[in-house]
């Protein structure tokens, strides 16, 4: 959830931050590899969803891992960084 105060990107400025397609987001979010801040419409991110979008895509090109791949290491990252 995001807090009180802390500016939401939408979709489409998640893309031009990250140099990702829109549609590529949308499938980070259906495999659960990024969560929007709020559903409905739109759909609106946080701030720190940005470096989670380039840790991916990185994991994608330099280790040409699929999306089911990457969600295994994201899920040991985040073990080891005390997220879950």
């Amino acid at each position: 959830m995001s807090r009180p105060g802390e500016e939401l990107l939408t979709l489409s400025e998640l893309a031009q931050l990250t140099a990702q397609t829109e549609r590529i987001l949308q499938r980070f979010v259906e495999d659960g590899l990024i969560e929007p801040a709020q559903g409905g419409e739109p759909v609106l991110f946080e701030c720190e969803v940005v470096l989670r979008v380039r840790r991916i895509a990185r994991l994608r090109r330099d280790l040409r891992l699929n999306l089911s791949g990457v969600g295994v290491v994201m899920e040991l990252l985040d073990r080891l960084e005390g997220r879950s």
